[in-house]
């Protein structure tokens, strides 16, 4: 049980244990399918092999997108059967634009959870005049998820632009020089 790898946490593709002996003896796990790797190479096997089975569980938040992710893969693929297109959107590469996707949706529904947040709240509290706190707390609702988009904006602008200096064959090591340059205006 303490030698057996757990599946690949991305493609779910077969583990395996890799070992270096030069200039020291060296393990290391990694996916056979995919080709992810652990982060560090230990001196012993049994360490590879807890960290590639450490697992971190995923959160109420991080379920509740992946499942939005899934249903917006579904209705765009194959709408009968959801695991066939989240298969199809992982092969060609696109579960992270239904990931946005999800994100958008989630961030435009921000406000109507805040809403009913605060009606449950202010009912379980007994109060009569709740629609001014209600209203309150839409709006910090509204400011806050405004702020997530435009940061998320920006995230996928940044990532859009180092993606095109690197295809214009930009090294790497120029790409935050860059991409700061275009934020404050200056361009080049």
């Amino acid at each position: 049980m303490a030698d057996e790898l757990l599946s690949c946490p991305f493609c779910g593709g077969a583990a395996e244990v890799r070992e270096w002996d030069f200039p020291y003896v060296r393990f290391q796990a990694r996916c056979v399918e995919c080709k992810t790797t652990g982060r560090t190479r230990f001196n012993e096997r049994a360490k590879a092999i807890a960290a590639w089975n450490h697992r971190t569980p995923p959160t109420p938040a991080t379920e509740e997108r992946e499942a939005v992710a899934r249903a917006i893969c579904a209705a765009g693929y194959h709408p009968d059967d959801a695991e066939i297109s989240w298969k199809h959107c992982a092969d060609c590469g696109e579960t992270d634009r239904m990931y946005r996707k999800a994100d958008a949706a989630l961030l435009a529904l921000a406000p109507i959870r805040a809403q009913e947040i605060a009606a449950a709240r202010a009912e379980e509290q007994g109060y009569r005049h709740t629609q001014v706190a209600a209203l309150k707390q839409v709006h910090a609702a509204e400011i806050l998820a405004a702020e997530a988009r435009g940061y998320a904006m920006a995230v996928e602008d940044a990532a859009n632009e180092a993606m095109n200096l690197w295809e214009y064959g930009i090294p790497a090591q120029e790409f935050p020089r860059r991409i700061r340059a275009i934020e404050h205006g200056s361009g080049k």
